[in-house]
């Protein structure tokens, strides 16, 4: 008897107590075969991939400095001291980009390459 008071007691505070909503999360989108398929002329080769991740990562760098006056920072582009043979190799990467499809230059364009390293080279 007193475990079915006990387990009454129990029912009732779980009534009283306010229940929280359930939340699920969306139901995940199986992946398709047919909604990644690229056109074989669009997909990069995982060397030249490589290549341009190096030439675009050494080309030069940002540097933040002080004025110790002022106290303002400025933000500066600093090319390396061989910017030019690797402005070249990026030049021949794009020379071997596809006439119609250009994967090379759509992947320079998400990698922000123009805006980040190519412009500040000339500014």
């Amino acid at each position: 008897q007193q475990q079915q008071q006990q387990q009454q007691q129990q029912q009732q505070q779980q009534q009283q107590q306010p229940t929280k909503p359930k939340v699920t999360p969306p139901p995940r989108r199986a992946k398709s075969s047919s909604s990644k398929k690229q056109h074989p002329e669009m997909v990069v080769d995982k060397r030249i991939v490589d290549e341009l991740l190096l030439v675009c990562g050494v080309i030069g760098s940002n540097t933040t400095t002080v004025d110790e006056a002022t106290g303002q920072a400025t933000e500066k582009f600093v090319p390396v001291t061989d910017c030019l043979n690797w402005l070249q190799d990026l030049q021949r990467a794009l020379r071997r980009d596809h006439e119609t499809y250009r994967p090379i230059s759509l992947l320079l364009g998400q990698w922000r390459i123009v805006s980040q390293k190519l412009l500040p080279l000339v500014m």
